[in-house]
C-alpha cells in the first residue's frame, strides 16, 4: 500500500514524541505502523530529507528492565530543527499531551 510523504512524516514525529527511542524512527518500524512496505516507506524518508526534515541518526541504546540487557544501537532517522519548528509538530505534540492527561487523569 502506498503511502503518503505527510503520513510518514506524521508517524516519524508521533514516534519521537512517545517512543524511548531517543527520537530515531526506523523504517522498518514506520512501514509495520503504516500497514505499507519498507520500499514506500524508504521512497518517502528520501524526499523528507531532500526537503530537511529528516536527518540519519542512531540511538544510544537502553536497557531492558526485564532482562537487565542493553538494548542495540537504532539506526534510523531523527527530525531536524526545521521540522521541530512546523505547527504541525506543536500541533501533535499537544495532542500527545492531551491524550496522557486523559488516560491518566492529569
Amino acid at each position: 500500500m502506498k503511502v503518503s510523504k505527510m503520513e510518514v512524516f506524521k508517524e516519524v514525529i508521533r514516534i519521537t514524541l512517545n517512543y524511548e527511542s531517543d527520537g530515531v524512527a526506523h523504517i522498518g518500524a514506520l512501514a509495520r505502523r503504516l500497514n505499507t512496505t519498507p520500499y514506500y516507506v524508504r521512497k518517502r524518508i528520501k524526499t523528507l530529507i531532500e526537503d530537511g526534515y529528516l536527518v540519519k541518526g542512531i540511538s544510544k541504546g537502553g536497557f531492558c528492565e526485564l532482562s537487565y540487557k542493553p538494548y542495540p544501537p537504532l539506526k534510523g532517522y531523527c527530525l531536524t530543527a526545521k521540522a521541530h519548528a512546523l505547527e504541525l509538530y506543536s500541533t501533535l505534540e499537544k495532542e500527545e499531551e492531551e491524550a496522557f492527561a486523559k488516560a491518566f487523569g492529569w
